[in-house]
């Protein structure tokens, strides 16, 4: 029976639980992560930032939706990576995607985009390389945010 090449796990810059012991893992059975919800349900579109609720949006309409996402220390990580977004010229979603798609192990990234605008933004952002300098950037944030949403 052929092997599995690849899982399906949540990661973002919030979500890095696959940085442990799973990325070991990934290297030596030669498999790849299809990361899901690399834009943390929404939340590093920016779109929720400051308590934003945007009408008909997946948190503003279900409440209970995503709580992992809702922890404490994730709309502070988020606002320090907005940071460093602005400071390299990028919008959240670029930095977001862009690191995701940075790490060796990923394979794909599942995008969940509710409209074409939005899917039009996560495709060009998906398509943007990160620079030396803003992966070190972000490494400088995760120090302080190893990973909010767990």
């Amino acid at each position: 029976m052929p092997a599995p090449v690849t899982i399906q796990n949540s990661y973002s810059l919030v979500s890095r639980g696959v940085d442990n012991d799973l990325a070991e893992t990934l290297f030596r059975e030669e498999m790849s992560l299809l990361a899901y919800s690399p834009l943390a349900g929404g939340m590093l579109s920016g779109k929720y930032r400051g308590g934003a609720q945007p009408h008909a949006s997946r948190f503003t309409l279900f409440d209970g939706l995503g709580a992992r996402f809702r922890k404490p220390n994730v709309a502070p990580a988020i606002d320090a990576y907005a940071d460093v977004a602005k400071a390299f010229g990028l919008t959240l979603t670029q930095l977001a995607l862009g690191y995701v798609n940075s790490r060796w192990f990923v394979g794909a990234s599942i995008i969940g985009a509710t409209s074409m605008a939005q899917l039009t933004e996560d495709i060009a952002a998906a398509r943007r390389e990160l620079t030396p300098d803003a992966l070190a950037a972000i490494a400088a944030v995760q120090v302080n945010f190893p990973s909010p949403a767990g």
